[in-house]
């Protein structure tokens, strides 16, 4: 932040890129805040969701008719989310993979995953048993009821 501030005192214009959408789980979000909270004109501009992109890349949808998405940040306990209706997206998911993929069988659950979504590095996992149990940071996983559905 304060490296923003001092270009930003000197009327030079900043941009700040991030992966994915700025507005979900991004740490941009808290910068955005604070440069905002010290009365700088502060403006969002929207990505396309890795989750989003993740879906695409594994050519599927995620939704459909009335069935309702949740969005669930692996980091914090997920049980009570995965016994909901509807799709399951758990983003940041690699250091909690074991957790996850046990939460995710304890449902009966159906998932994929999509480690790296659109970068040179990007790995596909059509299933559950094929998730390892350690993978990088930007490790998105999809869930689902149906299987067909995936």
């Amino acid at each position: 932040t304060d490296m923003i501030a001092k270009e930003l005192k000197q009327h030079h214009n900043v941009v700040f890129l991030t992966l994915g959408d700025p507005t979900i789980y991004s740490t941009y979000i808290y910068i955005h805040k604070s440069i905002h909270a010290l009365g700088y004109s502060t403006c969002i501009i929207n990505g396309i969701p890795s989750f989003c992109a993740a879906a695409a890349a594994l050519n599927t949808g995620l939704v459909e008719k009335d069935q309702p998405l949740i969005v669930i940040p692996s980091s914090y306990p997920v049980e009570n989310l995965l016994t909901q209706k509807g799709t399951k997206v758990l983003m940041k998911s690699g250091r909690k993979l074991p957790y996850v993929k046990e939460a995710l069988k304890s449902q009966a659950l159906q998932a994929v995953m999509v480690e790296n979504c659109t970068m040179t590095n990007e790995i596909q996992y059509r299933s559950l048993d094929e998730i390892p149990d350690n993978a990088g940071y930007y490790s998105l996983i999809i869930a689902k009821e149906d299987a067909v559905n995936i």
